[in-house]
C-alpha cells in the first residue's frame, strides 16, 4: 500500500505550473498536507481497558486550469487527489489503513451566452486497503467515469432550448461487484410571453447492470402550460397550469438477480429540528423545498455532524416528504449529505422511519435491511418496509461527540432526500406505459376595498393511467384581516376542502379566528381558536385548538413571554384525545456583555378509547441559560435544564467557553472548553483544547490544535487525546 506514485505525479504537475506553464494558462493549485496523532482509551463496565494509538497523514491536492484558445473556445481542467494513511496499534496489535480518492474533469466550452456547447469528461476513483494481524485486505478501486455533451440556445423573446447527452460507467476495477452503464439524453425548451409560460422536456434513460444482466430503458415526454395575471386594478389574481407526462418503460432481464428502482416524486419537502415538547411520533414538520430541489450539493438546513452534540444539541433531525396521494408505494429512501463518510462515522448515525396521514401523529415504519452509505454518491440508502402514506420521514440524531474528533465531520449537512420503489428485475420485466396529467387553478378576489375581505378558490386534478380513480382537491375560503380599534386586530378565516387522494371522497371544514392586542409598543398578546371537522373514509374526526400568547418588556433589558395551548380531538376509530402545553420565559440583558435567560414548560397528551387504549405522555422542562462576552476575545455560555419525560426527572448541563487572546492579524491563539452532562443516561462528555492559526505569508496558513475529549457512561468510558496540524498553500 503506497500512495507515493500518484503523489509524485501531482507534485510534479504543481511544480511545472509554478515554473512556466502558469504563464500561458489561468491556473491555480492548492496543497493541503495534514498530520494527526492521537490515542483513545476505552474502559467497559467490567473495568477492562482497551487502548488504541494512531498516527495519520492526510494529503489533499487540487488543480484548476483554464485557457481561452480562441475568443469562443475555452478549455477547462480540474483535478483533486486525496490520500490518507493511518497507522494504529490496539493493545499491541498493529493496524494500517490507507484510503485514496481522486477526481479529474476536463471541459471544452465553445460559443457565447446565447449559443454554446460543452464537451466534458469526468472520472473519479476511491479505494481503501487494510493491513491487520499481518494480513492485507485490498479493497477494489471503485470508479465512475462520465462523458457528456451539453448545448443551449437562449435567444431573446424566442423559445430557449437545452440539450444534454451523457454516458456514465460505474464499476470496480475487477468488475466483479459492480458494473453498470447509464446512457441518458435530456431535451428541454421553455417559452415565456407576458403571463404565459410553456415548457417541454424529453428524458431518455437506459440503465444496464452487466453483472445482474438487467437493462431498464425509459422515455418520458412532458409538456407544462401555466398562466398568471392580475385583473380589475389588482383586485383579482388568477393562476392556472396543466402538465402532462407520458412515460414508456421497458425492462429486460436475462439473469436471476438485480433490481429496478423507480423514483417517486413528492409534492413537498419537510423538515424540523425537534424542540420541546416535540417527539419523533408527535411533531409537525415545516416546509423545506431544498430537500427535494434536485441539488445534492447544497445544504438543506439539517446538520448531522458532531458540532451540535459538542454544544449540547442532541435533538432529533427530521427529514420528510409529502405525496400528492396516499397510495404512492415506497420501500427505499436516499438521504444525501455534503461529504464522503468513512464506515465508523456513517455507521454511528442511526436512522428510523415514520409515516403519517396528518403531519402530526407519526407511526414507526420498520427498516427492511441494513442502512448502507454509498461512497461515490455521498448518500445513505435506507431500505424500509413497503409503505403508502401521505407523509413519510426519516429521523436521526447528530453524530455523538465521542465517535470522532476529526474536524471534517464537525458539520455533515443533509442536501437532498429521494424516495424510491425498488422491485426485483424479474418482477419488472416487460413494457409498461403511463400517462399522467396534473391541473392546478387558483383565484383570489378582494371583495371590498374598505374592508380587507377576500375570497379564494384553489383546485387540483390529477389523472394517471395506472390508477382508475381521478384525484382531485377543491378548496373555497373566505378571509378577513382588519383592525377593530387602535390596538385590537382581528384575523379570521373559514374554508372548506373536498378531495379524493386515492381512497374515496373526503373533506375538511376549518374555521380560525385570532384576536391581537398591543396597547403599548412593549406589551402585546394574542388569542387564537381553530376548529375543524374531517370527513374521512374511516369516519368523522374533529379537533378544537385554543392558543394564548403574551409578551412584555417592562424595563430595558427585561423581556417576559408566556404561551399556552389546549387541543381536544375525536378520532374516526372512536378514540378521544386532549393535549395542553404551557411555557413561561424570562430574558435579562443587564449590560452589553451578559445575557441571562430562563424558561419553564410543561405538556401533557392523552388518548383513550377506540383501538388505541389509554396512552399518556407528560413532559416538563425548566431551563436557565447565561452568556458572557466581556470582550471579543472571551466568550462563555452555559445552560442547565431539568427535564421530565414520563419518568423521574433528569438534568442536562452544557458549558462552553473560548478564549482567543490574539484575534486577527497573522497569529491567532485560542482555547475552547465545552461540557455536557445528561443525568438520565448518566452520560458526561467534556472536551477542551488550545488552537493556533499562523499566517506564514500570502496564502500560506498553518493550523494546529490539541483536543482532549472524555466521555463517561454506565456502559463504557472513552478518553481521546488528539493533536492535529494542517498546512494550506494556495498557488
Amino acid at each position: 500500500m503506497n500512495a507515493r506514485a500518484p503523489l509524485a505525479r501531482v507534485l510534479a504537475a504543481t511544480l511545472l505550473l509554478g515554473s512556466g506553464v502558469a504563464r500561458a494558462l489561468d491556473a491555480s493549485a492548492r496543497i493541503e498536507p495534514s498530520y494527526q496523532n492521537g490515542s483513545t482509551t476505552t474502559t467497559d463496565s467490567t473495568g477492562k481497558a482497551t487502548r488504541t494509538d494512531y498516527t495519520g497523514w492526510l494529503q489533499q491536492y487540487s488543480l484548476n486550469l483554464e485557457e481561452r484558445v480562441f475568443p469562443a473556445l475555452r478549455l477547462l481542467g480540474y483535478g483533486f487527489y486525496e490520500s490518507g494513511i493511518f497507522l494504529g496499534r490496539t493493545d499491541g496489535s498493529p493496524v494500517e489503513t490507507e484510503a485514496q480518492r481522486w477526481t479529474g474533469s476536463v471541459r471544452a466550452v465553445v460559443g457565447d451566452p446565447v449559443l454554446n456547447g460543452t464537451l466534458g469528461y469526468d472520472r473519479s476513483s476511491r479505494s481503501a486497503d487494510l493491513l491487520a494481524g499481518g494480513t492485507a485486505f485490498l479493497g477494489p478501486d471503485l470508479v465512475r467515469q462520465t462523458w457528456s455533451l451539453l448545448g443551449s440556445w437562449r435567444p431573446e423573446e424566442l423559445p430557449q432550448l437545452a440539450i444534454r447527452l451523457s454516458r456514465s460507467d460505474l464499476f470496480d476495477q475487477p468488475r466483479v461487484g459492480t458494473d453498470q452503464t447509464t446512457d441518458e439524453a435530456n431535451v428541454g425548451a421553455v417559452y415565456s410571453y407576458r403571463g404565459l409560460e410553456a415548457r417541454y422536456r424529453l428524458n431518455w434513460q437506459d440503465v444496464a447492470d452487466h453483472l445482474a444482466q438487467t437493462e431498464a430503458a425509459s422515455l418520458a415526454n412532458g409538456l407544462r402550460l401555466a398562466y398568471s395575471d392580475r385583473l380589475l386594478d389588482d383586485r383579482v389574481s388568477v393562476y392556472g397550469s396543466y402538465e402532462i407526462v407520458d412515460r414508456q418503460t421497458e425492462t429486460r432481464a436475462t439473469g436471476t438477480g438485480g433490481t429496478v428502482s423507480t423514483q417517486q416524486f413528492p409534492v413537498a419537502g419537510l423538515s424540523i429540528v425537534e424542540a420541546f415538547p416535540a417527539t419523533p411520533d408527535r411533531v409537525v414538520l415545516q416546509p423545506n423545498g431544498a430537500l427535494i430541489d434536485g441539488d445534492v450539493l447544497g445544504g438543506a438546513g439539517l446538520n448531522l455532524g458532531f458540532g451540535p452534540s459538542l454544544a449540547g444539541d442532541e435533538a432529533y433531525r427530521d427529514a420528510g416528504v409529502q405525496f400528492p396521494d396516499v397510495v404512492t408505494p415506497v420501500n427505499a429512501i436516499w438521504v444525501w449529505v455534503d461529504r464522503p463518510l468513512p464506515g465508523p462515522v456513517s455507521g454511528a448515525i442511526l436512522w428510523t422511519a415514520y409515516r403519517s396521514d396528518d403531519n402530526l401523529n407519526w407511526t414507526p415504519v420498520p427498516l427492511a435491511g441494513l442502512v448502507a452509505f454509498a461512497p461515490l454518491n455521498n448518500r445513505f440508502e435506507i431500505p424500509i418496509a413497503q409503505t403508502q402514506a401521505r407523509y413519510l420521514k426519516v429521523v436521526a440524531r447528530p453524530l455523538a461527540a465521542a465517535v470522532t474528533t476529526d474536524a471534517r465531520y464537525r458539520d455533515i449537512l443533509v442536501t437532498e432526500m429521494q424516495v424510491y420503489q425498488v422491485v426485483p428485475a424479474a418482477q419488472a420485466r416487460g413494457r409498461t406505459s403511463n400517462l399522467r396529467g396534473d391541473a392546478n387553478a387558483s383565484v383570489r378576489v378582494r371583495i371590498l376595498r374598505s374592508v380587507p375581505l377576500s375570497y379564494d378558490f384553489g383546485g387540483t386534478l390529477s389523472h394517471d393511467s395506472s390508477r382508475a380513480a381521478v384525484r382531485y382537491s377543491l378548496a373555497n375560503g373566505l378571509s378577513i384581516s382588519t383592525p377593530l380599534t387602535g390596538s385590537l386586530t382581528l384575523d379570521a378565516r373559514a374554508e372548506r376542502t373536498d378531495f379524493d387522494a386515492g381512497v374515496g371522497h373526503e373533506s375538511l371544514s376549518r374555521a380560525t379566528a385570532a384576536l391581537g392586542v398591543q396597547p403599548l409598543p412593549v406589551v402585546g398578546a394574542s388569542l387564537a381558536y381553530t376548529g375543524q371537522i374531517s370527513q374521512t373514509t374511516l369516519g368523522n374526526e374533529w379537533a378544537h385548538n385554543l392558543a394564548l400568547f403574551g409578551r412584555a418588556q417592562p424595563y430595558r433589558g427585561v423581556t417576559l413571554n408566556a404561551s399556552g395551548t389546549y387541543t381536544s380531538n375525536a378520532f374516526a376509530d372512536g378514540a378521544s384525545g386532549r393535549q395542553w402545553t404551557g411555557q413561561v420565559g424570562l430574558g435579562l440583558v443587564p449590560n452589553g456583555w451578559l445575557t441571562l435567560g430562563g424558561n419553564w414548560g410543561r405538556s401533557s397528551a392523552q388518548t383513550w378509547g377506540g383501538t388505541r387504549g389509554n396512552l399518556i405522555d407528560r413532559q416538563a422542562r425548566l431551563e436557565g441559560t447565561a452568556t458572557l462576552n466581556p470582550v471579543p476575545a472571551i466568550f462563555a455560555s452555559g445552560s442547565v435544564a431539568r427535564l421530565t419525560s414520563n419518568g423521574p426527572p433528569y438534568l442536562l448541563v452544557n458549558v462552553n467557553a473560548s478564549v482567543a487572546p490574539f484575534p486577527g492579524g497573522d497569529l491567532y491563539l485560542g482555547f475552547a472548553y465545552n461540557e455536557t452532562l445528561d443525568t438520565r443516561a448518566a452520560l458526561r462528555v467534556r472536551g477542551w483544547g488550545p488552537s493556533l492559526r499562523w499566517k506564514i505569508r500570502g496564502n500560506i496558513y498553518l493550523d494546529a490544535n490539541y483536543n482532549v475529549l472524555d466521555s463517561t457512561s454506565p456502559s463504557q468510558d472513552i478518553g481521546q487525546r488528539v493533536f492535529t496540524m494542517h498546512l494550506s498553500l494556495t498557488l
